[in-house]
């Protein structure tokens, strides 16, 4: 345990604890004020930090002794974690969502607002958790493009930083998922589905049954249950590879909150359904151990060498289908063919290599670089980044029905409900949605006379659009 965790657990969950409030100053004492700065930041405690050391300063005489305290402090509001500025802040993710939630009743669909978005219902008095984005999540894909219609009438735009992508989620009842980020005065990330984690397992909780509901300046706003929003926090430490201060702070928070009410028995019968019980007792032992809260003592198992909250990069754990998708976007073959002899059980999941010979299987993973289209990585069970060509907005005006495609395009092939895959020469392809044209272009070899032809079919196609 090293001595930004001792400070930064204390910070979480010092509403509980006994804070040794000397040693606590003699600790950051010892921590460089800058690194002690960056730290907080990447921890994204920024706000909750600032109110821990404001604490101090209010409830513990020898805090006088440390100018560091209030260097942090001044340093803090600097860059915008102060009270003012926080809540400045807040007006404007406020506002956002609201514009978000007249875009669904526009669209007609349900969205729900989950992780970070969702704790300022689940906890009405907390107001010092840093959020820079709005997590939603819709129902289904064609949810997805209309809720996008809407929002690209109000002047949002793609995110470029964040890639959009569209999956196949294998299974019993497979499922179509996607996501997508836009951007506006606050990002808005778009999910059709709860959470995925490890090798692409989807959460799959009591979601949209057990949602609750409030309003929001005349607008219904759905949210998750305290333990759905416990689950879908777990999940997320899965999907990360690990968990961090703010992951344990947002757990805590719940539990302070809710404890007495909290379904412990629903949280074991979904993590069973979800196998998530080691990291849901890594989480609420390491809470366990910094404070007084009430936990079931089957929850609480102490376990070595894990590092729960990390602080380097090189900690953090990347998944071999990250790995892959690296592969696939920069079309490095070489880094493709040493993750294939690395990590064959992977392979052995997803079928991509059925030849025994080394040559043959480079030669077949070239050419899914080069010449994958949409459907055949999604039977693949990958994701599929898609790239923007055409936005569509509701001004735009009517989307044809499924009879127009079909009669129109003979190649033609339907992904989902309102999602067209039309082949475009050997290699580029078109999907055609209610919000837009996208491309898997950018996930092969990208050459400009490609786009200029998607582009060039994309605008024939938008003319024969029946007014």
């Amino acid at each position: 345990m090293n001595n930004l965790e001792k400070i930064f657990m204390s910070a979480i969950t010092y509403q509980t604890s006994n804070l040794d409030y000397h040693n606590l100053i003699g600790l950051i004492e010892q921590i460089d004020i800058d690194d002690l700065i960056h730290a907080v930041q990447k921890s994204k405690i920024c706000s909750q930090f600032y109110e821990f050391l404001s604490h101090i300063r209010v409830y513990n005489d020898s805090y006088q002794k440390s100018s560091k305290i209030d260097q942090c402090l001044n340093k803090l509001t600097s860059l915008g974690f102060g009270r003012i500025e926080r809540k400045k802040k807040n007006q404007t993710l406020e506002r956002a969502l609201i514009e978000v939630l007249e875009a669904t009743e526009q669209a007609a669909v349900a969205a729900l607002v989950v992780k970070g978005s969702s704790i300022p219902f689940l906890l009405p008095n907390y107001k010092v958790r840093d959020q820079a984005d709005i997590d939603i999540v819709v129902q289904d894909l064609n949810s997805l493009w209309l809720l996008l219609r809407e929002l690209f009438g109000k002047g949002y735009v793609e995110s470029l930083e964040e890639n959009a992508w569209i999956k196949l989620f294998k299974g019993p009842q497979p499922y179509w998922g996607a996501h997508f980020t836009v951007k506006g005065e606050i990002e808005i990330d778009i999910h059709t589905h709860s959470m995925t984690f490890g090798q692409g397992q989807m959460l799959t909780t009591q979601l949209w049954q057990r949602k609750m509901s409030t309003d929001l300046d005349g607008h219904l706003l759905f949210y998750p249950t305290p333990e759905d929003a416990f689950l879908f926090l777990v999940a997320h430490g899965y999907q990360e590879g690990h968990f961090t201060v703010k992951d344990a702070s947002d757990v805590y928070n719940l539990l302070l909150v809710h404890n007495d009410e909290f379904d412990w028995d629903y949280i074991a019968s979904q993590a069973d359904k979800n196998s998530l019980h080691r990291g849901i007792i890594r989480i609420l032992s390491l809470l366990k151990s910094y404070s007084d809260l009430q936990i079931p003592c089957e929850m609480v198992i102490c376990e070595e060498n894990f590092p729960i909250i990390p602080f380097d990069d090189e900690d953090i754990f990347v998944q071999y289908e990250m790995e892959f998708d690296f592969a696939r976007t920069n079309n490095d073959i070489n880094y493709a063919i040493d993750m294939i002899n690395k990590k064959k059980q992977w392979l052995d999941i997803v079928h991509i290599i059925t030849c025994e010979n080394a040559d043959a299987d480079k030669e077949r993973l070239q050419e899914r670089l080069e010449r994958r289209h949409i459907l055949e990585g999604l039977e693949l069970g990958i994701q599929v980044l898609l790239f923007p060509l055409r936005r569509l907005s509701s001004d735009t005006g009517y989307f044809p029905s499924k009879k127009w495609w079909i009669n129109e395009f003979k190649e033609i092939k339907l992904a989902d409900t309102n999602t067209y895959v039309i082949p475009v020469g050997d290699t580029t392809e078109l999907i055609c949605t209610p919000s837009g044209f996208y491309t898997t272009t950018r996930t092969m070899f990208f050459y400009e006379e490609d786009l200029d032809d998607l582009h060039t079919v994309a605008q024939s196609i938008l003319d024969k659009f029946p007014k």
